[in-house]
Protein backbone atom coordinates (compact mmCIF):
# COMPACT_ATOMS: atom_id res chain seq x y z
CA UNK A 1 0.00 0.00 0.00
CA UNK A 2 1.36 3.43 -1.19
CA UNK A 3 2.10 5.85 1.95
CA UNK A 4 1.03 9.53 1.79
CA UNK A 5 3.31 12.26 2.01
CA UNK A 6 1.56 12.42 5.45
CA UNK A 7 2.45 8.94 6.78
CA UNK A 8 5.99 9.50 5.79
CA UNK A 9 6.19 12.89 8.05
CA UNK A 10 4.48 11.02 10.88
CA UNK A 11 6.92 8.19 10.45
CA UNK A 12 10.09 10.67 10.65
CA UNK A 13 8.96 12.69 13.06
CA UNK A 14 8.84 9.21 15.16
CA UNK A 15 12.25 8.36 14.57
CA UNK A 16 13.65 11.49 15.65
CA UNK A 17 11.85 11.23 18.52
CA UNK A 18 12.53 7.78 19.44
CA UNK A 19 16.52 8.80 19.10
CA UNK A 20 16.56 12.01 20.81
CA UNK A 21 18.52 11.71 24.38
CA UNK A 22 16.68 12.68 27.28
CA UNK A 23 18.37 15.56 28.90
CA UNK A 24 20.29 14.51 32.53
CA UNK A 25 18.90 16.07 35.63
CA UNK A 26 19.70 19.94 36.15
CA UNK A 27 22.81 20.14 38.19
CA UNK A 28 22.24 21.67 41.81
CA UNK A 29 22.12 24.79 42.41
CA UNK A 30 25.78 25.29 43.26
CA UNK A 31 26.38 26.50 47.09
CA UNK A 32 28.50 29.38 48.59
CA UNK A 33 31.15 27.57 50.50
CA UNK A 34 31.09 31.08 52.36
CA UNK A 35 27.57 30.54 53.71
CA UNK A 36 26.93 32.11 57.27
CA UNK A 37 25.97 30.00 59.97
CA UNK A 38 22.06 30.63 61.09
CA UNK A 39 23.46 31.70 64.61
CA UNK A 40 25.67 34.36 63.66
CA UNK A 41 23.39 36.04 60.89
CA UNK A 42 20.82 36.58 63.35
CA UNK A 43 23.39 37.81 65.77
CA UNK A 44 24.30 39.87 62.89
CA UNK A 45 20.64 41.35 62.44
CA UNK A 46 20.25 42.13 65.85
CA UNK A 47 23.26 44.33 65.78
CA UNK A 48 22.09 46.08 62.84
CA UNK A 49 18.95 46.51 64.46
CA UNK A 50 20.37 48.30 67.57
CA UNK A 51 22.37 50.71 65.55
CA UNK A 52 19.63 52.25 63.72
CA UNK A 53 17.42 52.24 66.93
CA UNK A 54 20.12 53.86 68.48
CA UNK A 55 20.59 56.48 65.64
CA UNK A 56 17.07 56.91 65.99
CA UNK A 57 17.44 57.76 69.27
CA UNK A 58 20.24 60.43 68.68
CA UNK A 59 18.86 61.84 65.98
CA UNK A 60 15.47 63.07 68.22
CA UNK A 61 17.64 64.70 70.86
CA UNK A 62 18.44 63.62 74.43
CA UNK A 63 15.92 61.70 76.33
CA UNK A 64 14.71 63.07 80.44
CA UNK A 65 18.16 62.16 82.31
CA UNK A 66 17.56 59.13 84.83
CA UNK A 67 18.92 59.31 88.19
CA UNK A 68 21.80 57.33 89.08
CA UNK A 69 21.15 53.74 90.91
CA UNK A 70 20.46 54.93 94.33
CA UNK A 71 20.17 58.52 94.03
CA UNK A 72 17.28 59.84 95.27
CA UNK A 73 15.86 62.83 93.81
CA UNK A 74 17.89 66.10 94.40
CA UNK A 75 15.59 68.23 96.74
CA UNK A 76 16.06 72.23 97.39
CA UNK A 77 18.24 72.79 100.80
CA UNK A 78 18.39 76.03 102.52
CA UNK A 79 21.56 77.68 102.87
CA UNK A 80 23.69 76.79 106.20
CA UNK A 81 22.78 79.26 109.07
CA UNK A 82 25.79 81.43 109.40
CA UNK A 83 28.27 80.47 112.33
CA UNK A 84 27.70 82.82 115.53
CA UNK A 85 31.62 84.46 114.78
CA UNK A 86 30.50 85.03 111.07
CA UNK A 87 26.85 86.62 112.01
CA UNK A 88 29.10 88.38 114.87
CA UNK A 89 31.39 90.10 112.61
CA UNK A 90 28.68 90.78 109.89
CA UNK A 91 26.81 92.79 112.63
CA UNK A 92 29.80 95.03 113.87
CA UNK A 93 30.74 95.48 110.02
CA UNK A 94 27.35 97.02 109.19
CA UNK A 95 27.56 99.01 112.86
CA UNK A 96 31.20 100.39 111.83
CA UNK A 97 30.06 101.58 108.29
CA UNK A 98 26.61 103.17 109.61
CA UNK A 99 29.51 105.12 110.76
CA UNK A 100 31.78 105.86 108.29
CA UNK A 101 28.67 106.46 105.77
CA UNK A 102 27.07 109.05 108.89
CA UNK A 103 24.52 107.15 109.44
CA UNK A 104 24.80 107.44 113.62
CA UNK A 105 20.76 106.81 113.95
CA UNK A 106 21.19 103.22 112.77
CA UNK A 107 24.18 102.39 114.41
CA UNK A 108 23.17 103.89 118.09
CA UNK A 109 19.84 101.41 117.48
CA UNK A 110 22.20 98.55 117.35
CA UNK A 111 24.14 99.07 120.81
CA UNK A 112 22.69 97.08 123.77
CA UNK A 113 20.50 99.54 126.36
CA UNK A 114 23.16 99.00 129.12
CA UNK A 115 26.01 100.26 126.40
CA UNK A 116 23.52 103.49 125.84
CA UNK A 117 23.20 104.24 129.15
CA UNK A 118 27.08 104.72 129.31
CA UNK A 119 26.95 108.12 127.13
CA UNK A 120 24.67 111.83 128.59
CA UNK A 121 23.02 111.69 125.57
CA UNK A 122 22.34 110.31 121.80
CA UNK A 123 23.55 113.41 120.43
CA UNK A 124 26.51 113.58 122.24
CA UNK A 125 27.94 109.79 121.07
CA UNK A 126 27.11 110.92 118.12
CA UNK A 127 28.84 113.98 117.30
CA UNK A 128 31.70 112.16 119.01
CA UNK A 129 31.40 109.21 116.62
CA UNK A 130 31.12 111.42 113.26
CA UNK A 131 34.48 113.25 114.52
CA UNK A 132 36.05 110.06 114.97
CA UNK A 133 35.43 108.60 111.34
CA UNK A 134 36.09 111.85 110.22
CA UNK A 135 40.13 110.67 109.89
CA UNK A 136 39.20 106.81 109.51
CA UNK A 137 40.69 105.90 105.95
CA UNK A 138 39.68 101.95 106.56
CA UNK A 139 39.25 99.53 108.96
CA UNK A 140 39.08 96.03 109.82
CA UNK A 141 36.92 93.48 111.26
CA UNK A 142 38.08 90.26 113.12
CA UNK A 143 35.84 88.14 114.91
CA UNK A 144 37.86 86.14 118.17
CA UNK A 145 41.06 88.09 117.72
CA UNK A 146 44.16 86.49 119.12
CA UNK A 147 46.36 89.38 119.79
CA UNK A 148 43.61 90.57 122.68
CA UNK A 149 42.59 89.03 126.02
CA UNK A 150 39.75 86.25 125.26
CA UNK A 151 36.03 87.90 126.22
CA UNK A 152 35.70 86.69 129.69
CA UNK A 153 38.21 89.61 130.71
CA UNK A 154 36.44 92.28 128.79
CA UNK A 155 33.00 91.53 130.24
CA UNK A 156 33.56 94.93 133.14
CA UNK A 157 32.83 96.95 130.23
CA UNK A 158 29.42 95.50 129.59
CA UNK A 159 27.93 97.72 132.43
CA UNK A 160 26.84 95.02 134.23
CA UNK A 161 24.55 92.87 131.77
CA UNK A 162 23.86 89.94 131.36
CA UNK A 163 26.00 88.05 128.87
CA UNK A 164 25.52 84.90 126.80
CA UNK A 165 28.63 83.56 127.00
CA UNK A 166 27.65 80.53 124.80
CA UNK A 167 27.01 82.95 121.89
CA UNK A 168 28.47 86.23 122.20
CA UNK A 169 31.48 86.57 120.53
CA UNK A 170 34.41 89.01 120.58
CA UNK A 171 34.68 91.61 117.08
CA UNK A 172 37.87 93.81 117.32
CA UNK A 173 37.92 96.51 114.51
CA UNK A 174 41.53 97.99 113.60
CA UNK A 175 41.31 101.60 111.55
CA UNK A 176 44.02 103.10 109.46
CA UNK A 177 44.40 106.66 109.39
CA UNK A 178 43.51 106.93 112.90
CA UNK A 179 46.83 107.92 115.70
CA UNK A 180 47.30 105.20 118.33
CA UNK A 181 45.88 104.60 120.91
CA UNK A 182 43.11 105.18 119.44
CA UNK A 183 43.24 103.11 116.34
CA UNK A 184 41.16 100.34 117.38
CA UNK A 185 37.96 99.29 119.30
CA UNK A 186 37.14 96.24 121.02
CA UNK A 187 32.96 95.24 121.30
CA UNK A 188 31.25 92.02 122.57
CA UNK A 189 28.45 91.20 120.47
CA UNK A 190 26.12 89.22 122.50
CA UNK A 191 22.88 87.53 121.43
CA UNK A 192 19.44 87.61 122.68
CA UNK A 193 16.01 86.80 122.01
CA UNK A 194 15.40 89.92 120.54
CA UNK A 195 18.81 89.18 118.32
CA UNK A 196 22.18 91.03 118.39
CA UNK A 197 23.22 93.83 120.56
CA UNK A 198 26.53 95.84 120.89
CA UNK A 199 28.95 96.54 123.97
CA UNK A 200 31.34 98.56 123.51
CA UNK A 201 34.57 97.12 126.03
CA UNK A 202 37.52 98.85 125.07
Amino acid sequence: MSRTRTDVLLEGWKMASHSAQRPEAPPARATSRAALPLGLVAAAALVILGLVVGSRMLSSGPGPALPAVGASAAAATASPAPTADGAAKAFIETYTSNLQHGKTTNAWRMLANREQLKYPSNAQWAVERYQFFQGVKNYAVTANPKDVQPIAAWLTGTNGATIDMSHAVLVEVRYTGVPGPADWDLYIVNKTADGLEIYSVR
